[in-house]
């Protein structure tokens, strides 16, 4: 197989479409074990030309290695023979960049920059993917060297790794191109400005500056325009127009205001792309790529990939928001933070207060400290946003995908928290604990007995708890009867003087859970004829902890995923709870 080397990057100020002017730091680069070659950046197996090994040398990047048999290759050899000069370039995936707003310097790869209009990314630390070999590079002191003999013999050519020697050697070409088109100039912000300056500061190859050199000596056309976005493009309403845009207006004002919304408005975009147009293009960076550049671009970091991953929260967040939570009524939310195994403690002081005479001590109380522990685990899901989505305009995930996970995780929570509750781990309900009762059905006479069993608990001295029942918990199967105990104004016809009004009429508030009679996916206490009665949660019937008290999903950027043939936005939804039985005194159990 033919060998090469190749000066993939010198370290200079390059210009990638959707980014505009980038500067990588090598210093920050990991390069990949292997190295794939490509033709002109074509991630397919057609245009996988060889592999290779990089390193980082004399301020530059170069990757040695063979090419492989095929097509592409083939033709590239062809080229090399007659004497046509190749250039290279690099993909590399960003993990951290930086803006260097124009006029400002930068120093990186031994050089220093003055960042152009429009400002400079940074790339301060990324992995190297691929190196491809094409006609025109965006950085033009790039060069590759094949050798198409035997591995044994030596490499033709000589690479010029000296950053300045390659540099004077650019301007030298690009002064004599001007000079045949007498140097033409043309206007930016009002000023002219030479084609060789330009070509020089804008780091232009020869082929580009004889193009703008060819139109800046056209007579001018009237000017087309381009859509400008103002000073109202920022986060937030870059954030309420992908709302508005999804179909959620109402909530995008809810969480903003109406100078938000309207500010999102006078963007005027109608689609994804334009919005992430329009992100780019307010960061100063380059909107005359392919809508695919600009989405790298926009997803890459900053305030696009923070306003999607903004308006997803929201969405998640409203839809988890609207799904029934029957658990509310009675369990105790309490905010943990960590995995670690929690403590929750239900003092109560032994005895009342003491009658102190004149000039007398306080009498000092002792703690009896009733512990309950239980910890949180994590429940996550994952997804993508691909690149084709985001350019058709496919609003799938925010109308189908997030409302259905935000749904999901209440689901879970629920699970999770129904499932500790018919599980009676430690005999929670017993008669031991007079909280349990298996003989009398739902009526008049066993809703009676368990609010009356709760208000007569008392603590280990013998003190009253004074316990205030306020939640009926039934299945589907006793809904009717419930309904008929709490709200029905008499229950039966007097023949004997005795009143026949409703004793239970509004004692408790009913809560009606499917999950109690759920036999296929609850195998454990789960009964069409079991109902519970809870206190307030303040008195802890039940606990829920959730992590740094997060009681709600949330999604989680990870980037952009751009391995070969690939394009996506990658999320997930995490959610992290536990739940344990608490105080038994506060509820009571039926299974007649």
């Amino acid at each position: 197989h033919p060998k090469f080397e190749i000066v993939a990057y010198t370290g200079g100020l390059i210009r990638v479409a959707g980014f505009g002017a980038v500067v990588i730091d090598i210093s920050g680069l990991e390069f990949a074990e292997q190295i794939s070659i490509l033709a002109d950046h074509d991630a397919s197996l057609k245009g996988i030309v060889g592999r290779g090994v990089a390193r980082a040398e004399g301020g530059a990047v170069v990757v040695a290695g063979e090419l492989l048999a095929g097509e592409a290759t083939d033709k590239i050899v062809e080229l090399q023979k007659s004497g046509f000069q190749f250039q290279a370039s690099v993909g590399v995936s960003p993990a951290t960049t930086k803006r260097i707003r124009a006029g400002k310097k930068l120093s990186a790869n031994g050089q220093t920059f003055t960042a152009p209009q429009g400002g400079i990314t940074h790339v301060l630390t990324g992995r190297l993917r691929e190196v491809s070999i094409l006609a025109l590079g965006a950085d033009d002191t790039t060069s590759v060297q094949i050798a198409a003999q035997r591995d044994t013999e030596k490499m033709p050519g000589k690479i010029i790794n000296d950053p300045i020697e390659l540099e004077r050697t650019r301007a030298a070409n690009l002064a004599t191109i001007c000079a045949k088109h007498n140097n033409p100039s043309f206007a930016v912000d009002g000023e002219n400005v030479t084609i060789l300056a330009h070509a020089i500061e804008q780091g232009l190859d020869a082929t580009k500056c004889e193009l703008e050199a060819i139109r800046a000596s056209r007579p001018k056309a009237p000017a087309a325009h381009i859509r400008q976005y103002g000073g109202g493009c920022n986060r937030e309403s870059l954030e309420c127009a992908i709302l508005v845009h999804a179909g959620y207006s109402s909530l995008a004002e809810k969480m903003h205001g109406a100078e938000t919304l309207e500010a999102a408005a006078s963007l005027h975009c109608h689609s994804m792309a334009d919005i992430a147009r329009c992100s780019v293009q307010a960061a100063g960076g380059d909107v005359h790529g392919t809508p695919s550049d600009i989405l790298t671009a926009a997803l890459s970091g900053g305030d696009f990939s923070n306003a999607l991953g903004n308006a997803q929260n929201r969405v998640l967040l409203n839809a988890y928001q609207s799904s029934p939570a029957t658990w509310q009524a009675f369990a105790n939310v309490r905010s943990v933070r960590d995995f670690k195994t929690q403590t929750a403690i239900r003092p109560s002081f032994v005895g009342g207060l003491s009658e102190i005479v004149d000039g007398g001590n306080f009498d000092h109380g002792s703690l009896t400290e009733s512990t309950i522990t239980f910890s949180i685990d994590t429940f996550a899901k994952q997804y993508k946003i691909g690149r084709q989505s985001l350019i058709n305009d496919d609003l799938g995930v925010f109308q189908d995908v997030l409302p259905s996970l935000g749904r999901r995780a209440m689901d879970s929570l629920s699970d999770k928290i129904y499932e500790v509750l018919m599980a009676d781990a430690g005999s929670f309900f017993s008669s031991a604990n007079s909280n349990l009762n298996t003989t009398a059905p739902l009526s008049s006479g066993s809703l009676a007995d368990a609010i009356t069993a709760m208000r007569i608990q008392r603590d280990t001295e013998g003190s009253d708890l004074n316990l205030q029942p306020t939640t009926l918990l039934v299945p589907p199967q006793l809904e009717h009867s419930a309904l008929a105990l709490l709200n029905s104004i008499e229950l039966r016809q007097s023949t004997d003087g005795e009143p026949t009004g409703n004793p239970t009429q509004n004692a408790v508030k009913l809560e009606v859970e499917p999950r109690l009679s759920n036999t296929t996916k609850f195998t454990s206490g789960s009964s069409t004829t079991s109902w519970y009665l809870f206190a307030a949660p303040l008195d802890l019937p039940m606990i829920v902890g959730f992590l740094n008290g997060m009681q709600a999903p949330t999604t989680r950027y990870f980037g952009v995923d751009s391995r070969a043939g690939t394009l996506s936005a990658s999320y997930d939804v995490h959610f992290d709870f536990g739940a344990a039985l608490g105080d038994y005194r506060a509820a009571q159990k039926n299974t007649a």
